[in-house]
């Protein structure tokens, strides 16, 4: 995983976990957990709104996919 980000709105804000200097590699049976600090920073409106639909925040990962030793490209 190359760069992996939860973006805010105007009804949230979010505080993302301090980035690895190094990639972070993940294997199958190993799964990557990240925390997010998600915190009120709109109006009463607008953060009903945002309830409303589902809480519509981006979470964004870009990554490489290497199998069998080749690379395969990345994904974002």
């Amino acid at each position: 995983m190359l760069n992996v980000k939860l973006n805010s709105d105007k009804a949230f804000d979010v505080r993302t976990p301090a980035q690895s200097e190094r990639d972070l590699i993940c294997v199958r049976d190993r799964p990557a957990k990240f925390v997010y600090w998600i915190l009120k920073a709109g109006t009463v409106e607008e953060i009903a709104n945002s309830v409303n639909t589902g809480h519509p925040l981006m979470f964004i990962i870009e990554y490489r996919m290497v199998e069998k030793g080749t690379f395969l490209g990345s994904q974002c």
